[in-house]
């Protein structure tokens, strides 16, 4: 008897799963995503670079792919002049203030 029932609700279970499957709604086109030959029409942020040598390589490419960096100065021990990362970050973000910015 047990046995009996235990079939039975197995099946309940997967004939109400089945019929779920059939109201799923139908998805969007993969057109309402961004496509690759959107990337250069899209602004974009870097929340999390450290720019600390005044080698402007990286900006000039962030500037080309419509990315705004947030530069981060962090004290990363004893050889490293947190000052120094200072005034490298702020001299490239007065030279770039559309692509720079720090906190």
């Amino acid at each position: 008897m047990k046995l009996s029932w235990l079939c039975l609700f197995t099946r309940c279970i997967f004939l109400q799963n089945c019929t779920q499957f059939a109201k799923a709604p139908k998805r969007e086109p993969l057109s309402r995503f961004y496509a690759e030959e959107d990337f250069k029409k899209e602004d974009k942020y870097d929340t999390h670079v450290h720019i600390s040598v005044d080698d402007t390589t990286f900006i000039q490419q962030a500037r080309e792919d419509k990315l705004r960096l947030l530069t981060v100065n962090v004290y990363s021990g004893p050889a490293s002049n947190i000052e120094e990362k200072q005034e490298v970050a702020l001299r490239l973000i007065k030279a770039y203030p559309d692509e720079c910015f720090t906190f």
